[in-house]
């Protein structure tokens, strides 16, 4: 009995370590997340919120188009923009490389939604959502906020093609999270598009791919840490029970409450997967 005593203390114990972990994590989670830039320059005057990348010697940056996206390196943001700001001798503009940042994007390929993948546009320096006929082999930022006609900022702007005739689009500014990562294949978009449509038309909202990951990440660590601990009780309750079956009520007595609270570390790891997905 003292020892199923004991061993019920070490789990509340654990329990309550890994709330405290989790508190910690979060606040790591914040300060990761902050606005990271870095110090660049640059021959001419480039507007926050423009997509650059640096030239082929890396000396200066300039707007990002299809031909130069593999040297990209992040959106121009003002000077008190950043949390973290490295700014090397003689640099003229600032560069955010990760966190929240401001964006200019297009609705060239369609309108924007939260969640949407963004790439380069055929507007240098622009942002457009990700489409499957998209030539852009690398992700800019994922979109915090949606854009539309309807968006405040939104302004006409009349783009010429290579057959001479022109088109109006949408120009603007959001708010989205830099996420400078390669563009997967195709077939691996459609295989991920389907699982993010499937989890978006469950939770009634359009998530993104790194919600989607970390969610199920949150959960499945979750289950298995249940598991492995469920499983230890259950085992040791039943060889404790064949070698002292007198003390058969209290071992089960506390090997409900062992389950009760792996079912409650259960849920709140459903619980923080489902907050994931939905802010």
């Amino acid at each position: 009995m003292w020892r199923q005593s004991n061993k019920l203390t070490k789990i509340l114990k654990l329990t309550a370590l890994f709330g405290v972990l989790g508190i910690v994590g979060l606040n790591i989670a914040t300060v990761v997340a902050a606005t990271v830039s870095q110090g660049y320059k640059s021959s001419t005057n480039l507007a926050l919120g423009t997509v650059v990348s640096t030239k082929t010697d890396g000396s200066q940056v300039v707007e990002t188009t299809l031909d130069n996206e593999s040297r990209m390196v992040g959106v121009i943001i003002g000077s008190n923009q950043s949390v973290i700001d490295v700014q090397p001798g003689g640099s003229d503009v600032r560069v955010a490389t990760s966190g929240q940042v401001t964006v200019l994007v297009s609705d060239v390929n369609g309108q924007i939604k939260a969640g949407d993948n963004l790439v380069i546009s055929p507007l240098s320096g622009v942002a457009a959502k990700d489409i499957p006929d998209s030539s852009a082999k690398k992700y800019i930022a994922i979109a915090s906020e949606d854009f539309n006609s309807n968006s405040p900022n939104a302004k006409k702007v009349k783009i010429g093609y290579n057959d001479g005739s022109s088109h109006d689009v949408l120009v603007g500014t959001i708010t989205a999270k830099m996420n400078l990562v390669d563009r997967p294949n195709d077939a691996t978009i459609k295989k991920e598009n389907f699982f993010i449509a499937l989890v978006s038309r469950i939770i009634g909202k359009q998530v993104s791919r790194n919600q989607l990951l970390a969610a199920t990440a949150v959960f499945i660590t979750t289950f298995i840490v249940t598991g492995l601990m469920l499983q230890g009780s259950i085992r040791g309750s039943f060889v404790a029970i064949g070698r002292n079956p007198l003390s058969k009520s209290t071992i089960l007595s506390n090997l409900f409450k062992i389950v009760a609270i792996g079912l409650l570390i259960l849920e709140v790891g459903a619980a923080s997967a489902y907050i994931i997905l939905v802010v």
